[in-house]
């Protein structure tokens, strides 16, 4: 983890990849705890053809110090379920889509 690892990153392309988010502002943004944190998910997210971003629900509206700056399409955003009256979840819903993972039901 450092600045080896943006580098090594810049040098491949991928199908899929899937990141994991620190927290998902009031806006819908992705953020994460370290700028070194939000610039590798952030290239990992450039790096691919798909990207998934992995939030809990403990995640909506909770801001962390610095937002993720993503510039490609989110395939979705997969959570374990939505909190209900979380205003992050409204914002993300008209950025991203939504799934909840779980058993079929």
């Amino acid at each position: 983890f450092g600045l080896d690892t943006l580098d090594l990153i810049a040098k491949y392309r991928v199908d899929l990849a899937f990141i994991g988010a620190g927290g998902i502002s009031e806006q819908g943004d992705f953020t994460d705890y370290t700028r070194l944190a939000a610039e590798q998910r952030a290239q990992m997210a450039a790096a691919a053809k798909a990207t998934y971003v992995l939030a809990d629900h403990t995640k909506f509206s909770k801001r962390t110090p610095v937002t993720i700056p993503i510039s490609s399409p989110i395939s979705a955003l997969i959570t374990d379920r939505l909190p209900k009256g979380e205003p992050a979840v409204e914002a993300s819903a008209r950025r991203w889509t939504i799934k909840v993972a779980g058993p079929k039901k």
